[in-house]
C-alpha cells in the first residue's frame, strides 16, 4: 500500500482481490487498500471467508452479513444485517445494523415510536440510531457508526472490532428497549 506512511501497520503491503466476471470468465485484480485491508483482516480472523465486496477503481468496499445478537427479545427476535461500508478516499469505515424483526414499519407504526428512537439515540455513546425510509411508505430503524482511519498509524484492525462491538451492543440495548411498551 504505497499511498500510505512508511510507519503504518500496512505500509508496503501489496494485496489485491481477483473478481472473475460471471458471463466472460475474464479476471480482474482489485487492489485491497488500508480500510479494507483492516476490515478483510478482522473478517477473516473470525473465521469467515472473504465476502468482501470491492467496486472498481478500489476506493469503496462493502460486506454484509446476518448476526445473531446475544438477547432475549420478548418477541424472540435477535437477528440483525449488518452492512460495512469503506471509503477509501476518506479513510472512513461505517457499519449499519437493521433488525430483521420487526422490519419495515408503516408511517403510523414509525411515528408511535419516533420519540422512543430519538431518546435511545441521545443516550448512545458512540453512533446513532436512525428512522429511515426502506420504500414509498414504509420505514426501518438502523444503528449507524462510523470511524475515520486518517492518521492511524497503528489498530485499524482494533478499529474494526471495537466499531463492530460498540455497533452490536447498541443495537441489543435498542431493541430491547424498544420491545418494551
Amino acid at each position: 500500500m504505497k499511498h500510505l506512511a512508511k510507519d503504518d501497520e500496512f505500509y508496503k503491503i501489496g494485496f489485491s482481490q481477483i473478481a472473475i466476471d460471471e458471463n466472460s470468465g475474464k479476471a480482474t485484480a482489485f487492489e485491497v487498500k488500508a480500510v479494507t485491508y483492516a476490515l478483510m483482516s478482522w473478517w477473516k480472523g473470525q473465521g469467515n471467508e472473504d465476502i468482501i465486496d470491492i467496486e472498481e477503481g478500489s476506493n469503496s468496499s462493502t460486506l454484509d452479513f446476518t448476526w445473531e445478537l446475544d438477547i432475549d427479545n420478548e418477541d424472540g427476535s435477535n437477528q440483525v444485517t449488518c452492512y460495512f461500508e469503506a471509503d477509501e478516499e476518506k479513510m472512513l469505515l461505517t457499519l449499519y445494523i437493521y433488525p430483521v424483526y420487526p422490519g419495515a414499519m408503516t408511517k403510523d407504526e414509525m411515528t408511535d415510536i419516533s420519540e422512543r428512537v430519538l431518546y435511545l439515540s441521545s443516550k448512545m455513546k458512540y453512533g446513532a440510531l436512525e428512522i429511515v425510509q426502506s420504500d414509498e411508505d414504509e420505514y426501518i430503524v438502523r444503528t449507524k457508526i462510523g470511524a475515520c482511519m486518517k492518521g492511524v498509524k497503528r489498530g485499524k484492525i482494533e478499529i474494526v472490532r471495537n466499531l463492530f462491538q460498540h455497533g452490536i451492543d447498541s443495537m441489543s440495548s435498542a431493541l430491547l428497549q424498544l420491545s418494551q411498551n
